[in-house]
């Protein structure tokens, strides 16, 4: 309800890309769903999962669903961002978030983390891309659960997110600067 009314009361939120273009990912006119995906380009963690985010991008983009990176790091400078983005061929916006004001709404603390809104702005899933890592130095060979692909199905077929919250793993990031 906060995200809601914070919304209402100031419009919506908006953040720049790497190229200097501004973007309301919280305004979902036209959307089924948007996922903030928390990155870091030092993080090991994060980088693992981009082949991943280009699967997810692709294959839910055209049902509706928009997908923002968002770089907390507030020393991640607009050209890092773009140069990570080209690196890993990142097909969606990477927004720098220094000040943690989208991350603070989605309550995401680390990369890669994930949080999907629902229209109306709820947070219906946060946590994991999926169960890959089980803890920090033990990875599977392959995922066993999917929780945000669960979680956009889930929305896409107008149903409750079973698992709303999992636990993710990953590189914490750092604190805004004052």
């Amino acid at each position: 309800m906060l995200t809601l009314l914070l919304l209402t009361l100031a419009g919506p939120l908006s953040l720049s890309d790497g190229d200097g273009k501004a973007h309301a990912p919280l305004a979902l006119a036209g959307k089924k769903a948007v996922v903030i995906l928390s990155v870091m380009p030092d993080c090991p963690i994060s980088n693992y999962y981009a082949p991943e985010i280009k699967r997810l991008c692709k294959d839910y983009e055209a049902k509706g669903v928009a997908f923002f990176l968002v770089h907390g790091d507030p020393d991640v400078t607009a050209a890092a961002a773009r140069a990570h983005a080209k690196e890993y061929a990142l097909p969606c916006p990477a927004l720098l978030d220094p000040k943690h004001a989208l991350l603070k709404m989605a309550g995401l603390t680390m990369a890669p983390e994930v949080a999907v809104f629902a229209p109306g702005g709820a947070v219906v899933y946060r946590g994991r891309i999926d169960d890959v890592y089980l803890d920090y130095g033990k990875r599977r060979a392959a995922p066993t659960k999917r929780d945000l692909r669960d979680a956009l199905d889930a929305v896409l077929a107008g149903k409750k997110v079973t698992t709303p919250t999992t636990k993710a793993i990953g590189c914490f990031l750092p604190e805004p600067k004052k």
